[in-house]
């Protein structure tokens, strides 16, 4: 580990009353700022340190509010004249906001009370704070395929590994999703998988050529890092690939053997991009899984991709009955979903024959799972496909969000289960105009609040989600007034949630003057969110729900818990 320190002395003025004539008090209280680097992600020492001298230092209040900030830390006085209180003290070696190569960030944070009179040391031992993900295109990858790329993708951005690329692409920590792409247009072939990277990671991914036959892939994913090693195997193949898919009679997907934001290409099922760089994924609410597709905040200014069931032996099927369940969310009439029989997985090459199942509509409620009734199929001979193609435009608020659950061939029809936990969605947020920020670091920006939302008390914006309460208030949102009283009265309230310190793990759902905890394991805002929630009876017409943060003990005092909220919906619990 290579560690630098530096030190600033900052001195405390403290005002009090007395007698009503304030006088200035000469107690003064010291904070020496240390602040190190320590490297040691890197096994080889192939990474040089940082200087801290040119990291950025930021001091603020309880408020979240930014009171001081040195850029760079050289330029910092001696003493900064400070009121007495908590103070969180960062320091980051620049800033990172999108993935990025050859882009190691280093940095940390403390609270640190300030108190007249006494000397406080903040020593800040700056780790790297996002992962690294690089290419190894081996000699052997190479002989066997001549044209391949690979894109890393988080969110809306990504990176692209040409086949002569051997920089580490840096990511924050969460999820990314590597796909690779082999061929030239139009016989190109994409595969993906998601994984999980964290800070101070080094993911090296290296596609091996399998045994297993033309055009199967294997990956080895390892990672160097003094913390953790793992290995994970990413197998590609299946018929997109050109070596013989797996043929079926009958298919009964409901895609719980999924994982949220892993692509859809489970149980022999694949997936195509035709325009952009967007996947159907598996996304998750209340225990329910489906395959999704959006735009939304999409690099790209068009989207084309598809969702492929497995081939399927028409001549062989007892039962060529079609069934399967769609939902909509956030209509806009330049986003469309149509069905299509396929007689190869390739949509872009196959032959398409147009479906006319009845699919969620502008006139439905959002987010509520529409039967498609029974398609007849009958006429259809030899191998086919069941081929989903979503269409939409790119950028913010700017598509259709549609969902595809319990899909069934050659099975009979259960007669329109919705396929969750929950009915009617009565509200669903997603936080998307709360852009500032990051996940793990809100910005000191107070998010305005929206529709859904109107009445915000120190709600801050987190790249698209909101971070509830400072360290010193509480932080609480009121939503629009909502019917509460169908299905009896019975709704539930549902959210993801991480806390920004690990101790903070609850927050409290009001409604009507009851109040309900809604508790989450946290590991800290460099974690991921976790789903939680709370179910009520008694609903009522005309009610709103609060979602507000409680307190714990910090030092024997009580503190607000601070804690990160995303993708909230209220439904009438089914």
């Amino acid at each position: 580990m290579k560690t630098k320190l530096l030190s600033i002395a900052l001195g405390l003025a403290v005002f009090t009353a007395c007698s009503n004539v304030e006088d200035e008090v000469t107690d003064t209280g010291m904070l020496e700022l240390k602040c190190g680097v320590n490297t040691s992600v890197d096994l080889k020492a192939t990474a040089a340190a940082p200087n801290v001298d040119d990291f950025v230092v930021t001091i603020k209040d309880g408020q979240e509010a930014v009171v001081e900030t040195f850029d760079p830390f050289s330029s910092a006085p001696e003493q900064v004249e400070l009121m007495a209180g908590a103070y969180t003290v960062s320091a980051y070696s620049e800033t990172f906001t999108v993935p990025a190569f050859d882009m190691p960030v280093y940095g940390a944070e403390v609270q640190v009370d300030v108190l007249p009179g006494q000397h406080q040391t903040a020593a800040l031992n700056c780790l790297q704070t996002n992962a690294g993900v690089a290419m190894l295109w081996t000699d052997e990858f190479k002989a066997a395929f001549t044209d391949f790329e690979a894109a890393v993708s988080q969110g809306s951005n990504a990176l692209t590994y040409s086949k002569t690329e051997t920089r580490t692409g840096y990511f924050a920590p969460g999820e990314v999703t590597v796909a690779i792409t082999l061929g030239t247009a139009p016989d190109q072939a994409t595969f993906s998988k998601t994984l999980t990277v964290n800070a101070r990671e080094k993911v090296t991914v290296k596609p091996v050529q399998s045994d297993a036959g033309s055009g199967t892939l294997t990956i080895q994913i390892t990672v160097n890092t003094d913390v953790t090693e793992r290995e994970e195997i990413f197998i590609i193949g299946g018929g997109n690939g050109g070596g013989e898919p797996t043929v079926v009679t009958s298919i009964n997907e409901d895609f719980q053997s999924g994982k949220d934001y892993d692509p859809a290409n489970i149980n022999g099922w694949s997936v195509a991009k035709v325009l952009g760089e967007r996947d159907w994924q598996i996304r998750a609410f209340d225990g329910n899984l489906y395959a999704q597709a959006s735009a939304h905040n999409g690099a790209a200014a068009d989207y084309e991709y598809w969702l492929i069931t497995p081939a399927i032996d028409m001549d062989a099927a007892t039962n060529k009955i079609l069934n399967f369940e769609t939902a909509k969310a956030y209509w806009t009439a330049t986003s469309s979903l149509e069905v299509f029989v396929m007689d190869g997985v390739d949509p872009t090459t196959a032959n398409l024959e147009v479906l006319a199942p009845i699919l969620a509509q502008e006139s439905d409620a959002d987010h509520t799972f529409i039967p498609s009734g029974d398609v007849d199929l009958s006429a259809q001979t030899g191998v086919k496909y069941i081929g989903f193609k979503y269409v939409a435009k790119g950028g913010a608020s700017n598509s259709t969000t549609f969902r595809i659950d319990n899909f069934k061939f050659g099975v009979e029809s259960s007669g329109g289960d919705n396929g969750g936990g929950t009915g009617t969605e009565l509200l669903s947020e997603d936080f998307a105009s709360a852009a500032g920020g990051t996940i793990v670091d809100a910005s000191g920006t107070v998010w305005a609040g929206n529709e859904n939302f109107p009445v915000i008390d120190r709600a801050y914006e987190a790249k698209g989600s909101v971070k509830l309460a400072s360290s010193k208030a509480a932080g609480s949102m009121v939503s629009k007034a909502l019917d509460l009283s169908g299905n009896g009265g019975a709704f539930t309230v549902s959210m993801k949630a991480k806390g920004w310190y690990a101790e903070d793990v609850e927050v409290i759902i009001e409604v009507g003057g009851i109040e309900k905890a809604a508790t989450f394991t946290s590991t800290g805002k460099e974690g991921e969110f976790v789903s939680t929630s709370v179910n009520f009876t008694g609903g009522q017409a005309n009610s709103t729900v609060t979602i507000k943060t409680s307190t714990r003990m910090y030092n024997g005092n009580e503190v607000p818990q601070r804690v990160f909220i995303d993708d909230v919906v209220i439904s009438e619990t089914k």
